[in-house]
């Protein structure tokens, strides 16, 4: 769906999309090691542990991941090279309103489907949107430094609980994968303890966003969108 003002931005942003799951590997096999230290703060080498840290240094040493992040990194180039050229249309206060109300609208019902659903996919779609308001709220923060600070804030906390929410999930299902590993399959009592201790710590992670969710995300979107529109109009002059 094309952005308020930029027909174009859809596509850049899957530009950003597609060149970030090129490095997800590296990515997801450092956050399992983080996420195994988590839930496990009294240290230890355990066989977990030591099969997390074989995964991350065969990430780290795949020959293909050298041309991963060379692609990345020209993907970069071109997006950056490119936004030079950006040109918004339309109204300023009009584009400004309805990104606004849009973003805050999109996130209200992913954490309405979150709440209802209670599954990964709408939970790791939720943070998304919260993403989103948390990159307009530090867009906005000249227009009011003082207003602005604690919403960014608190949306940049939300994204942070729902993204180790995620990085929770990603270990549950990868835990399901290695513990049978041939030919040395996990310690059973070993998996169950990191399981259970990842679950509750989902649960506790998705009661405290479902309230910081509601804060954030109170009032009506349009309303709340035309007082942030006011507050521009005004540090504009």
């Amino acid at each position: 769906m094309p952005r308020a003002g930029f027909p174009g931005g859809a596509a850049e942003n899957a530009v950003l999309r597609d060149a970030a799951r090129g490095i997800g590997a590296l990515r997801d096999a450092e956050v399992l090691l983080a996420t195994h230290d988590r839930l496990f703060p009294e240290g230890g080498d355990t066989p977990l542990r030591a099969r997390l840290q074989a995964r991350l240094a065969a990430a780290q040493t795949d020959p293909a991941q050298a041309a991963q992040l060379a692609a990345f990194r020209a993907a970069m180039a071109g997006v950056l090279a490119r936004s030079a050229e950006w040109q918004v249309t339309g109204k300023d206060a009009r584009i400004l309103a309805e990104g606004l109300t849009r973003t805050r609208a999109r996130a209200r019902l992913a954490m309405d489907r979150a709440r209802r659903s209670g599954d990964e996919e709408a939970m790791h779609d939720w943070r998304k949107r919260i993403k989103d308001i948390w990159y307009q709220s530090r867009l906005f923060a000249p227009v009011w430094p003082e207003g602005m600070a604690p919403l960014t804030q608190a949306a940049d906390d939300l994204g942070e609980a729902l993204g180790h929410h995620h990085d929770l999930a990603v270990f549950r299902a990868t835990l399901g994968q290695i513990a049978r590993a041939l030919p040395a399959p996990l310690p059973a009592d070993l998996c169950l303890t990191a399981d259970t201790r990842a679950c509750e710590a989902q649960t506790t992670l998705a009661a405290d966003a479902f309230a910081r969710g509601a804060r954030l995300l109170a009032g009506d979107p349009g309303a709340v969108a035309a007082q942030w529109v006011d507050w521009w109009r005004l540090w504009r002059g």
